[in-house]
């Protein structure tokens, strides 16, 4: 009986310095290839007047609240000129650009070929490499990425 509580103990032990290193953090951390930011992903997204419109649909849709969480997401931002033409009273629709546009976990562009990315609207989406562009479905980015305090903001062209 003694010696199965040493091996329990053992390799809990064991287990714990597993945990511990480095090999295990990364695999949790986003290799970005872009800026830090010290904001949450919603202030950072307010505070850049080309995602303004963005920023609005966000607050009408309800979603400041889940990018101002401690979860991560990423979030493609489409700019201003992508949406100048929208109807932001239609609810519902706003509603479903911003969930088009956002998903939980973290996709960087660094070691990026291609991915298909399930967004908070269920559709899924293909975030790849073309050459040398990185493209949403058929949007391109139009600016490196920003990891903020609780994920990574890319801006789009739509």
């Amino acid at each position: 009986m003694k010696n199965i509580k040493t091996i329990v103990y053992v390799c809990i032990f064991a287990f714990s310095l597993m945990a511990c290193n480095d090999k295990w953090d990364e695999h949790y951390q986003a290799k970005v290839t872009g800026t830090k930011s010290e904001l949450n992903l919603y202030e950072y997204i307010k505070s850049k007047s080309e995602l303004s419109i963005f920023a609005d649909m966000i607050r009408i849709a309800g979603y400041e609240k889940v990018l101002t969480s401690s979860q991560t997401y990423t979030v493609w931002a489409p700019v201003n000129e992508s949406l100048k033409d929208f109807d932001l009273t239609d609810t519902i629709a706003v509603s479903n650009i911003v969930k088009n546009h956002i998903t939980r976990f973290l996709y960087s562009t660094s070691d990026l070929s291609s991915v298909s990315v399930n967004m908070l609207s269920d559709k899924i989406i293909v975030f790849e490499r073309r050459n040398a562009t990185f493209v949403l479905g058929n949007s391109p980015l139009t600016s490196g990425e920003v990891l903020a305090k609780n994920g990574i903001v890319h801006t789009v062209a739509t």
